[in-house]
């Protein structure tokens, strides 16, 4: 059974009364001023999920952050990084996640308009897990503890938990 699309059309903001997300988009990015853009638009354009995108400037020294603003959008949220790297990153995006399910988007490449959606959709129970990490590639999930590619289903308290 397919999804209907619940995300807001591209280039809305999303509104006040909007919905809480489902799915919390992270971007660790660094110097790529060029790019993150475009990548936090391929993320914004997804259909049949509402979501939040929260790019992690791990201190750039271009106009990364004034790039990611000049978007506009209230589902866009630009965090401060360590600058320890992109998976120092991708953890400070994680605790601030507010939907139950985490997708990780490198600030170089692009989500496909129906990424999101169709990953959830060979695993429709991927936002009822109670516990644990999942991760949705191709048509198999498995539980995994440690890292994970892709789309992921942390248990947010457990993380926050473990990062304190």
């Amino acid at each position: 059974r397919a999804r209907k699309s619940r995300c807001p059309p591209p280039g809305s903001n999303g509104g006040p009364m909007a919905l809480p997300p489902e799915i919390s988009v992270i971007v660790p990015v660094k110097d790529r001023e060029t790019l993150v853009a475009e990548s936090v638009r391929s993320a914004l354009a997804q259909e049949g999920c509402r979501l939040e995108v929260i790019v992690v400037d791990d201190r750039s020294r271009d106009g990364t952050r004034e790039a990611v603003l000049r978007i506009g959008d209230a589902r866009v949220r630009l965090l401060a990084g360590s600058g320890r790297g992109p998976a120092a990153a991708r953890n400070v995006g994680l605790r601030a996640a507010r939907a139950p399910v985490a997708a990780f988007l490198d600030s170089d490449d692009l989500f496909e308009k129906e990424k999101l959606a169709r990953q959830l959709g060979f695993n429709p129970g991927a936002l009822a897990t109670p516990e644990g990490l999942e991760i949705l590639a191709g048509n198999r999930a498995r539980e995994r503890r440690a890292d994970c590619h892709g789309v992921c289903r942390p248990s947010l308290r457990e993380f926050r938990t473990a990062a304190r």
